[in-house]
Parts: C-alpha cells; sequence; structure tokens
C-alpha cells in the first residue's frame, strides 16, 4: 500500500466517522474534522505523485493553500480556491 493509499483510506475513515456521530447543536469538532479529511485527501495525491526534494516537508504541512498549490503544480488543471482555503488552517 502507498502512502498515498494510506492517507486516502484514514481520511474515508474519518469521513465515514463523520458521518455517523449524532452532532446536532455541536459544530467546532466536526468542522475540524472536515478540514482534517481534506487535508488527507490532498496528500494522497502529493505523497503518490510529487516528486521534488521537499517532499517530506509539504506532507508535513496542514496548511489547504499549501497543499493545494503544490497539486496545482503535479495538475495544471486543478482548480482551487486559494483565498478561501487560506481562512482554514
Amino acid at each position: 500500500m502507498t502512502l498515498g493509499e494510506q492517507y486516502y483510506n484514514i481520511a474515508l475513515d474519518d469521513l465515514h466517522y463523520l458521518e455517523a456521530i449524532d452532532v446536532e447543536g455541536y459544530y467546532n469538532q466536526p468542522a475540524a474534522l472536515c478540514q482534517q479529511i481534506c487535508e488527507k485527501l490532498l496528500k494522497s495525491l502529493i505523497a503518490d505523485y510529487y516528486v521534488k526534494e521537499d517532499l517530506e516537508l509539504i506532507l508535513k504541512s496542514h496548511s489547504l493553500k499549501k497543499l493545494a498549490l503544490t497539486i496545482k503544480s503535479i495538475i495544471a488543471t486543478a482548480d482551487f480556491n486559494i483565498i478561501e482555503l487560506a481562512f482554514l488552517f
């Protein structure tokens, strides 16, 4: 199993957990979990397709903006709203 597949599987597990819990009235933790799911999904692509020397440093990042810019360097047609991602973490 590749590192990207590991990130992807963890993200799916987190998503299934989020779908299973009843959080009515409590939104901070579910929102934080959503950010982490997005982060892991972005890292799953980066881990398998990014080939530059700073891969380890990028995978340590929690910035969705930085991760999205890295994916844009791999997939030129990737379309992210970088300004809005900067507000998330």
